[in-house]
């Protein structure tokens, strides 16, 4: 009888640490995507240097998991749902790869790499808001200075957009959000170009 007893708990416990184990989902990691298309360069090459120098994210993104809105007043954090890595990089690279797109006649440097390059350019960005509603609409809300060499002011420009989400799924979200970041560049492309 107590064989049966010791038998039975080892097959409890077996089916629980197995249930346990079938019913963990993996956690789905997601990176925002570059989706500007590149630009032909138009008349003599340009060696400008364009440095985005910052990029700055509210404290809330400042976290490893997925967030969105489910009500003016209440975010959702994924616990399963994940950036593959730092959203505050990720914005950075992504805007960085997209004017790099838009602006063939200039160099894109970020932050303190290539150190040794003046800028003609200094850009740095504020992120105010990159959030949304699954199922609703995705928002972006920047802002970014920019100044050239040797001058001591810098030109302040806002960007705000949105995009509404076909579906109720994160990877919906963060597509709309690689949009908007590009439309974004767009605009700011548009800034930098000018004299």
């Amino acid at each position: 009888m107590k064989h049966i007893n010791v038998l039975s708990r080892i097959f409890f416990t077996g089916c629980l640490f197995g249930a346990g184990c079938a019913t963990t989902p993996s956690s789905r990691l997601y990176r925002l995507d570059a989706r500007s298309e590149t630009v032909e360069a138009q008349g003599e090459v340009v060696s400008r240097i364009i440095r985005l120098n910052s990029v700055t994210l509210p404290g809330v993104l400042h976290q490893p998991t997925v967030i969105t809105e489910t009500s003016p007043v209440q975010i959702h954090s994924s616990e399963y749902d994940r950036w593959a890595e730092s959203l505050e990089r990720q914005v950075a690279e992504v805007l960085s790869r997209n004017l790099t797109a838009l602006l063939p006649n200039a160099h894109v440097v970020r932050g303190r790499m290539h150190p040794d390059l003046k800028a003609d350019l200094e850009v740095h960005v504020e992120v105010l808001q990159l959030s949304g509603t699954l199922g609703d609409q995705a928002r972006l809300d920047l802002r970014w200075s920019q100044s050239r060499r040797g001058e001591a002011s810098a030109a302040l420009h806002r960007w705000q957009g949105q995009r509404t989400l076909e579906s109720m799924d994160v990877h919906a979200y963060v597509l709309a959000q690689s949009e908007l970041l590009a439309e974004a560049c767009q605009i700011m492309a548009k800034h930098l170009l000018s004299p």
